[in-house]
């Protein structure tokens, strides 16, 4: 599962980045003191991009919870971002593009993250035991007698175009 999380965390990552140049662009563009930018509400990318960054790290480290509100923090995002690209008054081409960008990151944060949920839900605990146990009789496993075995080619050990005195005996 933590295969499935890599794309996911580095999404996020990816969204935080765009939070930020976001709220870069916003302020630059309206050159107003950052709590008094758009009616009050200027600084929230920034505020965005640190909740988001302290999501992805309890992501990343297997929180199940956080998994779950960082899919409603997405599906938050996923209307919001192009809403407030508009709403809150003017704003430079580049900008508006980032919230669409992000919006779009978003969406596939979302359905990856609700992907890998479900993905871990869908093994109940005694298949998730067996799929991690290491045993010869466990269910599925193809047991193979050591007589069977027969050596094809070079050992690991022996290196190549030597031969093992164990393969002389034959």
């Amino acid at each position: 599962m933590a295969r499935a999380m890599r794309p996911v965390v580095a999404l996020m990552l990816l969204a935080t980045i765009l939070f930020v140049v976001d709220g870069i662009l916003d302020h630059s563009y309206a050159n107003q003191p950052i709590f008094q930018e758009y009616n009050g509400v200027g600084w929230t990318s920034f505020a965005f991009a640190v909740a988001n960054l302290l999501m992805t790290i309890a992501v990343a480290r297997g929180s199940e919870r956080t998994l779950l509100g960082r899919i409603v923090l997405s599906a938050f995002f996923i209307v919001e971002r192009p809403l407030t690209a508009f709403v809150l008054g003017p704003k430079p081409i580049a900008s508006v593009v980032v919230h669409f960008a992000t919006a779009a990151v978003e969406l596939v944060i979302f359905i990856g993250a609700l992907r890998v949920w479900r993905l871990g839900h869908s093994l109940v605990p005694a298949d998730m035991d067996a799929l991690l146990d290491l045993e010869v009789d466990a269910p599925g496993a193809v047991a193979v007698p050591p007589a069977a075995v027969q050596i094809a080619g070079p050992t690991p050990t022996s290196r190549r175009g030597e031969v093992d005195d164990d393969r002389c005996d034959r």
